[in-house]
């Protein structure tokens, strides 16, 4: 996803928590990418794959990015949050407690 739609869900965030007083865990992706890679999670193994351009391609001048391959990495994120769950730095800073909310 690219920085300027995850500062965008992180903005939404934030707006969803101010009539409460409270404070998002990340402030934007760079935060948000500082906290992720600080995280003892080196037991998640990295995973890659190839993906490729599929659809048609011109004839005549195809774009280059149509005719390569590119090389995906990723952890897999369930592991991920799994792990962020388990993490003790959080304790303090995530209430897991459901609620109910009411409109009169």
């Amino acid at each position: 996803m690219l920085a300027t739609k995850i500062n965008t869900l992180l903005d939404l965030w934030v707006s969803s928590l101010y009539p409460y007083g409270a404070e998002p865990p990340f402030w934007d992706q760079r935060h948000l990418h500082e906290v992720i890679d600080v995280m003892v999670i080196e037991d998640v193994k990295w995973q890659s794959f190839l993906v490729s351009y599929t659809g048609e391609i011109p004839e005549v001048n195809p774009p280059n990015w149509m005719c390569q391959m590119y090389d995906v990495w990723f952890r897999d994120p369930c592991e991920v949050v799994h792990k962020i769950l388990g993490n003790l730095s959080f304790v303090s800073e995530m209430d897991l407690c459901p609620f109910a909310k009411y409109s009169a």
